[in-house]
């Protein structure tokens, strides 16, 4: 195939990335990806609406904040242990001391009772690990 005809069928195939986060945004389940420094990266539909429908602090959770920041001050603020705990525990899969981390809680919104089963694994990006 010529190089014209290897170009138009690039611009054919939609871009990878689109369909990655069209894929992570039709699941119900929700996701949060953190980089190295505990900073998110990506989040789904189901992430936004859960933070946009509870506390202030969730609603900081968003692309570009950095999560651990986030659990800390709610951890200083309210001493919350099991947010202590989960804190400690993503830092822990980052540094890689553990291979990962699981962890179901209560974590309720002003309307319903609610328990999140929370798994923090490593990922590899890029042949790069994520930490």
């Amino acid at each position: 195939m010529d190089k014209t005809g290897q170009k138009r069928m690039e611009g054919a195939l939609p871009d990878p990335e689109k369909i990655i986060r069209s894929a992570i945004d039709g699941l119900g389940s929700h996701v949060c990806v953190l980089d190295g420094q505990g900073r998110i990266v990506l989040t789904n539909q189901s992430w936004k609406k859960f933070a946009a429908e509870n506390g202030s602090e969730l609603k900081a959770s968003c692309e570009g904040a950095n999560y651990l920041e986030v659990c800390d001050r709610v951890i200083s603020e309210n001493g919350e242990a099991g947010i202590q705990e989960v804190a400690a525990a993503i830092r822990a899969v980052i540094a890689g001391s553990i291979p990962e981390f699981v962890s179901e809680y209560p974590c309720h919104s002003p309307e319903l009772e609610r328990w999140i089963i929370l798994r923090a694994t490593p990922s590899v990006c890029q042949g790069r690990n994520m930490r």
